[in-house]
């Protein structure tokens, strides 16, 4: 069972140069009172694809994030830190992946 469940508004997933693990980078829009912000997730584990064009990935920590299919981009904040990832050596991976059957480390 997950201890967190997290649903961004978009998200993409990278993968590390280090252990090659991938992880979520999710975005959530903060509209008119909050700002935008963004979360990376600890590594998939496991992926699931649910209805409605959800797909849940399972973390290394227990957490869950419920992506939508439609919403593989980034926004302000997680395109600021995606842009820093990719600095580094991180990869984004294609959004096409098969993440259900993707042999995650």
């Amino acid at each position: 069972m997950s201890y967190s469940e997290y649903t961004p508004d978009c998200w993409v997933v990278v993968k590390s140069p280090k252990d090659g693990h991938l992880r979520v980078l999710g975005g959530w829009c903060g509209g008119l009172l909050n700002s935008d912000h963004w979360r990376l997730n600890s590594g998939i584990t496991s992926a699931t694809e649910l209805e409605d064009n959800l797909i849940a990935f399972e973390g290394y920590s227990g957490s869950s994030y419920v992506c939508s299919k439609g919403s593989y981009r980034v926004n302000m904040a997680s395109g600021s830190i995606l842009n820093q990832l990719n600095e580094l050596g991180w990869t984004l991976m294609d959004e096409n992946t098969d993440w259900e059957n993707y042999e995650y480390t």
